[in-house]
């Protein structure tokens, strides 16, 4: 894993649209429930690089804090599956019922599976590449023709799948 990402480094940007997405791995309360204020150390675990090529400061000091609180925490919650579930159902609502049954054992109702392109064309969804083309020609006219920012529209359209928007504020500049 830590090869993986040393190998995309060199091509990482700090775009608007990478500092509006790091606003939001900063401030969860954007669009997670409310975040107690004792996981503030914990959510900027982010990259030392990358704290850099944003301007966000944090001393090696903190860094050592956060690591061993988080390895702590991570241990803690890894050893008891009731505050594992409680952990992660409070954090990811929408995908702990589906990691949970996988977590605790439970056998899958059906031993049918199906590669992601299976899936798609039995349910009728297009691949990713293909999807939305309307929107993506409109969204491209937006930020590249007009100079504007992205419109919504697509977060809404999705949020029947993700869950709303409300709390979100939109990334300007």
């Amino acid at each position: 894993m830590i090869e993986f990402f040393d190998d995309w480094r060199p091509r990482l940007a700090a775009s608007a649209l990478a500092q509006s997405m790091t606003r939001m791995i900063l401030h969860p309360e954007l669009a997670m429930p409310a975040v107690p204020e004792v996981t503030a150390p914990i959510m900027s675990m982010i990259g030392k690089y990358m704290r850099q090529m944003f301007g966000i400061k944090q001393s090696a000091v903190e860094d050592k804090i956060v690591q061993n609180a988080m390895r702590a925490l991570m241990t803690a919650v890894n050893s008891n599956m009731h505050l594992y579930d409680a952990v992660w159902s409070w954090l990811v609502p929408g995908t702990a019922p589906i990691m949970m049954p996988a977590v605790l054992g439970i056998p899958a109702l059906s031993d049918v599976t199906m590669t992601p392109r299976e899936a798609q064309k039995k349910y009728g969804y297009d691949i990713p590449s293909e999807a939305h083309m309307d929107l993506r020609r409109k969204q491209e006219q937006r930020a590249f023709g007009s100079h504007e920012a992205p419109s919504d529209e697509g977060l809404i359209e999705s949020e029947a799948f993700f869950g709303g928007m409300k709390g979100v504020v939109a990334a300007t500049g």
